[in-house]
């Protein structure tokens, strides 16, 4: 699930709406994509998060361009992976074939196909990851830090700036705080 609108709309303010996403080019060294940024990604994903007891729509949001968030596969210009879920690139290319097979089955039969979405499918995959521990989602721990640290500078300097601050918004519908673990469950 996005973020509100109102929490969407302070991450791109924040980010003075321009694509946060970062890479290395032989001739430039770092670079950031500076596009305009239509997307705001959770950089811990949201079911890790609320699997955790945190409220996701609290946690650090980064603005991306649609296709340094899920759309950039195959491009000639950046890596393979250059996408927080190339995944999600697929899905959308599949969903096409999918639409027309389940149309196409419902029209000549009447009934409605089981097969489930593109979509579906790769959310059902995300959430095994994450049952197992695997990431589903580009980068490391380190870049996933570096990015919040990267965006509370940002925030930081926006709310000096502006003083404008997240706006409060009601939390996650399926946050429960009872699952936040306290200092004393990491002892053994």
């Amino acid at each position: 699930m996005p973020y509100r609108e109102s929490t969407r709309q302070y991450w791109l303010a924040v980010a003075n709406n321009k694509c946060q996403w970062i890479y290395y080019d032989e001739n430039r060294g770092w670079v950031q994509c500076n596009q305009t940024a239509t997307h705001v990604h959770h950089i811990i994903p949201e079911g890790i998060l609320l699997d955790e007891g945190e409220d996701s729509e609290r946690s650090v949001g980064l603005p991306l361009c649609r296709n340094h968030h899920v759309k950039n596969l195959g491009s000639v210009e950046f890596e393979e992976r250059s996408s927080m879920h190339p995944d999600t690139a697929i899905a959308y290319q599949e969903y096409g074939d999918w639409k027309q097979r389940t149309s196409h089955l419902r029209a000549i039969t009447g009934i409605k196909s089981d097969e489930p979405s593109p979509f579906v499918t790769m959310s059902r995959r995300h959430r095994e990851h994450r049952d197992n521990g695997d990431r589903y989602h580009t980068g490391t721990e380190a870049t996933d830090q570096y990015y919040i640290d990267h965006m509370k500078e940002l925030e930081c300097r926006y709310i000096a700036e502006t003083g404008k601050k997240r706006p409060k918004t009601k939390p996650h519908a399926d946050y429960d705080p009872t699952k936040k673990k306290k200092w004393f469950n990491f002892l053994e």
